[in-house]
């Protein structure tokens, strides 16, 4: 007599089979999913940086462009033709994050986040015209303006009011608060 095939793995045709993930297979996707994902993220990341980088590069050009247009005007009126003693002064849109009262150069903190301002020079400081990335045969710097990315970096380029210019981009030495942590990351190793 013939018994019943009881194998589940042969099943007569036309029977449906049961079928899905594995656990391991689940894990994989799961896992390929998060490789894609961080992926994803960091070039999101990078992309943001680089329009902030545009942007501060933009904010500079708007601000020489807008000394040649005020002494331009200055001139076509009639008025003795100087530059003015803020470079955000006469500006017909302010750029994000400017503040006319702020007197301070950022911090590195949190707060000062996308920050503009404008810091006169407390005293005769000079440039060359090389380390400030001009042809100009001196450049006297009158002020500073300063911008805190949002990563809490600080950049700063000189003015000079006499000529009208604005210097290249330095950054700013650590900020008072990157140096706080370095010293607390330190050992002491008195």
């Amino acid at each position: 007599m013939l018994t019943p095939n009881r194998n589940p793995a042969r099943r007569k045709p036309g029977w449906k089979t049961e079928s899905g993930f594995t656990f391991i297979e689940m894990v994989m996707v799961i896992v390929m999913i998060g490789l894609l994902a961080s992926v994803a993220i960091q070039r999101m990341f990078d992309m943001a940086r680089q329009a902030e980088i545009a942007a501060e590069a933009t904010t500079i050009e708007i601000l020489r462009s807008n000394l040649l247009t005020v002494m331009g005007e200055q001139m076509l009126r009639g008025e003795k033709a100087s530059f003015p003693d803020n470079p955000f002064a006469n500006l017909n849109k302010i750029p994000e994050g400017y503040n006319p009262r702020h007197r301070e150069k950022p911090t590195g903190r949190d707060k000062d986040d996308g920050l503009w301002v404008y810091v006169r020079a407390t005293g005769n400081e000079v440039l060359s015209p090389e380390d400030a990335g001009t042809t100009l045969s001196s450049f006297d710097v009158d002020g500073f303006i300063y911008h805190q990315r949002n990563n809490g970096r600080v950049f700063r380029w000189a003015y000079d009011r006499t000529r009208g210019a604005i210097s290249r981009k330095f950054p700013v030495p650590d900020s008072e608060l990157e140096q706080a942590l370095e010293r607390r990351a330190e050992p002491d190793l008195d």
